[in-house]
Formats: structure tokens, sequence, C-alpha cells
């Protein structure tokens, strides 16, 4: 298990969605789920059963930087699921996260082991522009 997927489990995961239990592989198919089928399976997937959502969580440090093709990936993989999802790309920092910023999608989110508290959202909307985008790296 490398730091940042320790990081994840143990700090972030727990701050940003409280309560939510980290699921087996084992279990995946009660949740519409496969183990197999997608190659790399996501680092984390998490159930929250206050909000009825999965997380499922991608380590940059693991998959490499966010892309279409990986993104439509779990999204048909996790496409039998009938609640809400969450796709969380985890970075080791903001910094880290700089110089994917331009490759992230819409609808995902953003979590930075060094700020447990702290995610970011992407919309898709005008404020990912590139003013707004230099304004963040700055």
């Amino acid at each position: 298990m490398t730091d940042l997927h320790q990081a994840i489990l143990t700090t972030v995961l727990p701050q940003q969605v409280p309560g939510a239990e980290v699921l087996p592989p084992d279990s995946w198919p009660a949740y519409g789920l496969s183990p197999t089928g997608l190659e790399p399976l996501p680092a984390i997937v998490a159930y929250s059963s206050a909000q009825g959502s999965l997380s499922i969580i991608e380590l940059v440090d693991r998959t490499g930087a966010p892309n279409a093709e990986r993104h439509n990936a779990l999204m048909r993989w996790s496409s039998a699921f009938r609640g809400p999802r969450a796709f969380v790309w985890a970075y080791a920092s903001r910094t880290a996260y700089a110089k994917d910023m331009g490759e992230l999608l819409s609808d995902t989110y953003v979590w930075f082991a060094d700020e447990p508290k702290h995610h970011a959202y992407i919309s898709g909307s005008a404020e990912m522009s590139e003013p707004y985008r230099r304004r963040v790296r700055a």
C-alpha cells in the first residue's frame, strides 16, 4: 500500500465522507459492481449509507493522470449502481494536482492527501477557464 493509499483510507475519506465504508471487492456485486472486467480496478470503493452513494477513488500515483477513457470506463463499470456516484482523483498534494489540472473531466472530485479537509469539484463550468487556472497555480 502506498503512502497516498494509506492517507486516503485513514485521513481523507473519513473527512470527506464521514461514516463511509470501504467495500472489499468480494462485496461489489451487491452494489452492481464487478470485481473483474476493468483494468486496473479502482483503488478504493466506498459506500455511504447516509447518502446512499458510492465514492470510486482513483489514486493518481497508481493509474496516472486522469483521462476521458479511464473516466468513461469507470462510469460504464459502475453504471448498474442505482444511487449517486462520486468519481474521485486523489493526489498527494495540490502541487501534484497542478500538473494535471487541464486533464480533469467535469463532474469529478479531487482530494489532496496533505489537505484532508479540502477538495475540489470540477463542474466543467466557466470558472475553470484559463484565467482561473492561472490564479490557482500561482
